[in-house]
């Protein structure tokens, strides 16, 4: 609560048997008063489910039903004395509240165990539970649409197809002429402001068989103006104007022979234009007809480009041409003509209005039964469709009975909370409701508050004319009290002493009273700050390359003034005194307000490079920053492991830190082992005697890396093991050993040599994985020990084969060799294929069987297709 009471002309707005509108500035207290004329209502034996507060957000009726709640759990525990003082600042006098105590004590639990409680929601809120509780046959279902920006494009698309399929239709032919008025961004804008206002729309045409008609109608009576008249013709043909035209061009043809070539074409305009021949004729360049041809030429001898009359001054030349009388009589004539002129020419102005009005609302009335009708297929209500079914209940008779009997016996007390933020149609629904009471005498309570000067929801159809006439209506139906107040808390006596020295003297806001600040020692500080015009020439552009030379970047047109308040900051802090003088200006005293998000960046900017820190409201700018687009990209890579932008995106930013050296050797590794000409051991990384010297965080060195150094260029050495020193295939029943044979890597050299070099010196003879089969040797030449283009060596050899893919990797028969990121400690070089078919694609497996189909322990081979599933290959 406040730490003082609002001023003491305003408690008796809290009576609860009172009816009272207080107008009260930003500051003032405006909510403190209405939770306060709740608990006031609670104290004199209003039931809780009686008293409904309607506010403009749902975010202040959760802050209003907090205070609420908090001020009655401060009644029920606060010491006596604070209890007393709590009620005495709500307008009690010391008695009443010592002898309402125990009642006020009681009063949480009573609020907390009604079922209703008291109902504190929005007008949107309140209509959607007036419509669920509307009888059946009235009551229209669907649910809640709070965002239908997907459905508003749907019916503009739908929209396009109705129009191309009723080509030649009324509906096509106001389009196409709206079309050729307007730009495409302007006519959707223009329809989707009537569906914005769809509600009124629909309630200002009930009960019309044609309410596109009947709106133009209306417009009509209210212009003045039928769409149909001859504006133009009407001048022209009327004998008084005619009568004046000639007398004045007289007189300017006396003029042109004085010399004045300007009056000398003036005169020959207006012979054109008032000669018979002029009145008739048909239509001329671009479908004009003569009238309008006519007054476009005498708007060029009256008016300027701007359409105001031209400017013809007395002076001793015009006399000596004119005489004194014909001077005169010249601009007298000159300017009551020229006034006709202008007169038909806001006719026509108003004329043509009717016209795209009329057209606006033929298209319109299609785009909006379009959307109704995508609507009703989804079975949904937006906030215009409880408006208007909550003015249609209120407002039929045979609804409007069985509606108002239950609102009457629901509730007593109604609290407007930001009245300035409603709009006409919303009023509308609350008169209603209040007018049904007539003089009765058991008719609700009403509490508003609010402050026009505050309106700021115009884009929701707020109107803050309607605060005023809803004073006047209450004052006069339901005798309520106003109090307006105009002292702030939120201010210093600086800042309030400038906002009246800025409007009271203007005069197009009459309406503007005096404001005062409650903390009178509160320091503050004002300045106007006036930013020149920016008149610089545009700079020559020269000719540049544009792969080469960035374009020339001309600075933001607010820079200057965002220098400015930078700048003007700096010198504020710590130089400006606060309070008493014992503490000056910080960064955190100072609050920048602007008009628009749309040049904070500017503001931002200029704040960085002053040094200045400062906390930026951009809604939705987390997620625009790049910690968030660095996450967001490895969020991708998780779920979609192939979007090689993506993942691009993530191995260069901060978490994983890859340069564009480590990019480009993964991009040119990856091109290798997809075309099959990369060395099958794989690996860039391992082309060296030893480990990689950069590689990605995620890869571990393997457990069998050769130790150190190479049998010979180009070629690593491996071995396999058996658990046994034989092992029986279907070709030999016993066999030596498995013996080393060169790795993988050294296979391209048998381009170069028959045989491979080997065995492998001592010492860089790493064992197999654990999880690799044994070999199988064969005193025979191996079916395929390489691809079939490469020379086979004629000693015997025996190959380590996978008996199963290690952990963590594809299978050897997959078609993708792609490791997944949670690589094992096995690399993919170690595994003994010797390449990539053109023809199919898959891996080829080096065979230590003698033929395919090899018996129980053996290894089978295929033509291509790498070793089967089954096998230990």
């Amino acid at each position: 609560m406040l730490p003082n009471p609002p001023d003491s002309s305003l408690l008796p707005a809290l009576d609860p048997a009172r009816d009272a509108v207080v107008e009260a500035c930003a500051g003032s207290g405006k909510t403190w008063l209405l939770v306060s004329r709740m608990i006031r209502l609670l104290l004199a034996g209003a039931e809780p489910s009686e008293l409904l507060a309607i506010t403009f957000t749902r975010k202040a009726a959760a802050e209003m039903r907090e205070r609420l709640d908090a001020w009655l759990a401060d009644l029920a525990l606060l010491a006596d004395a604070e209890a007393v003082d709590f009620l005495v600042q709500r307008g009690l006098d010391e008695a009443q509240a010592r002898t309402r105590l125990p009642a006020a004590r009681g009063l949480l639990e009573k609020v907390l165990a009604a079922r209703p409680g008291p109902m504190i929601t929005t007008f949107h809120g309140w209509f959607f539970h007036l419509l669920s509780r509307a009888p059946l046959s009235l009551r229209p279902p669907g649910d809640i649409i709070e965002d239908a920006a997907l459905l508003r494009e749907e019916a503009w698309h739908a929209l396009a197809e109705k129009l191309g399929r009723e080509r030649g239709g009324a509906v096509e032919a106001a389009f196409a002429e709206l079309a050729a008025e307007l730009p495409l961004a302007s006519l959707r804008e223009l329809l989707d402001g009537l569906l914005a206002r769809r509600a009124e729309w629909w309630a200002a045409g009930r009960g019309s068989a044609d309410p596109v008609a009947a709106a133009c109608l209306a417009l009509e009576q209210l212009l003045g103006v039928r769409e149909a008249d001859p504006v133009a013709e009407d001048l022209l043909d009327s004998p008084a104007f005619l009568a004046d035209c000639r007398e004045y061009l007289a007189l300017v043809a006396r003029n042109g022979a004085a010399g004045l070539k300007g009056d000398v074409e003036r005169a020959g305009v207006l012979e054109r234009v008032i000669r018979p021949s002029a009145a008739g004729g048909g239509a001329g360049e671009g479908g004009k007809s003569a009238g309008e041809r006519g007054f476009e030429a005498l708007r060029s001898v009256f008016l300027t480009q701007k359409n105001t009359i031209l400017v013809r001054k007395p002076g001793n030349e015009m006399d000596k041409r004119l005489g004194a009388q014909g001077a005169a009589r010249y601009l007298e004539l000159h300017q009551g003509l020229g006034e006709q002129v202008q007169r038909t020419l806001h006719r026509l102005a108003e004329q043509r209005a009717l016209r795209l009005n009329r057209l606006g609302l033929v298209v319109g009335q299609a785009y909006l039964d379009l959307y109704q009708a995508l609507k009703a297929e989804r079975g949904g209500l937006d906030f215009s469709d409880g408006e208007l079914e909550a003015a249609r209940l209120l407002e039929d008779e045979d609804a409007a009975a069985a509606v108002l009997m239950k609102l009457d016996c629901r509730w007593k007390h109604l609290l407007l909370d930001e009245f300035q933020d409603t709009n006409p149609l919303q009023w509308r629904i609350l008169r209603a409701w209040l007018e049904a009471y007539g003089l009765d005498g058991t008719r609700p309570t009403v509490f508003m508050v609010g402050d026009p000067k505050q309106s700021i929801y115009r884009f929701r159809r707020a109107e803050p004319r309607l605060f005023e006439a809803a004073s006047r209506w209450l004052e006069s139906r339901f005798a309520a009290r106003r109090f307006p107040h105009n002292e702030t808390r939120r201010c210093a006596p600086r800042v309030v002493a400038w906002v009246n020295a800025l409007f009271e003297e203007r005069e197009d806001y009459s309406g503007f009273a005096r404001h005062v600040a409650h903390q009178a020692g509160l320091s503050g500080w004002c300045e106007a700050h006036a930013a020149p015009r920016d008149e610089r020439e545009i700079p020559h552009i020269p000719f540049r390359n544009p792969l080469l030379d960035p374009p020339p970047v001309a600075p933001h047109k607010r820079a200057a003034e965002a220098a400015w308040v930078a700048a003007r900051i700096r010198e504020v802090v710590g130089h400006l005194v606060i309070g008493d003088g014992a503490a000056r200006a910080r960064y955190a005293d100072i609050l920048v307000l602007y008009a628009t998000r749309a040049d904070l960046a500017v503001f931002e900017d200029a704040f960085r490079q002053a040094g200045i820190p400062y906390l930026g409201d951009r809604r939705g700018g987390l997620l625009d920053t790049l910690e968030a687009r660095d996450l967001a990209a490895l969020l991708t890579v998780l779920i979609t492991p192939l979007d090689d932008l993506a993942l691009a995106h993530c191995l260069k930013s901060p978490m994983f830190a890859f340069t564009d050296a480590d990019l480009s050797r993964l991009a040119r590794e990856e091109d290798r082992e997809e075309s099959g000409k990369a060395d099958p051991g794989g690996g860039g990384w391992r082309t060296g005697p030893g480990p990689p010297t950069r590689r990605p965080a995620w890869f571990a060195p393997p457990p069998c890396w050769p130790a150190g150094g190479i049998a010979s260029a180009g070629c690593r050495c491996m071995t396999c093991w058996t658990a046994s020193s034989t092992r029986r295939t279907s070709s030999n029943a016993t066999g030596p050993p498995c013996r080393p044979i060169c790795a993988p890597a050294c296979w391209p050299t048998w381009k170069a040599s028959s045989a491979c070099p080997w065995p492998c010196p001592a010492g860089a003879i790493p064992a197999c994985p654990a999880s690799w089969t044994n070999c199988a040797s064969s005193a025979t030449r191996p079916a395929r020990t390489a691809p079939t283009n490469r020379p086979r060596p004629a000693a015997t050899r025996c190959a380590c084969s996978p008996s199963m893919a290690p952990r963590g990797w594809k299978r050897p028969w997959s078609s993708s060799s792609r490791p997944t990121r949670a690589a094992p400690a096995t690399p993919l070089s170690a595994w003994p294929w010797t390449g990539r078919r053109k023809t199919t694609g898959r891996r080829i497996f080096p065979c230590t069987a003698a033929r395919n189909g090899a018996g129980r322990g053996g290894t089978a081979c295929s033509s291509g297709k790498g070793p089967r599933p089954g096998g230990n290959g």
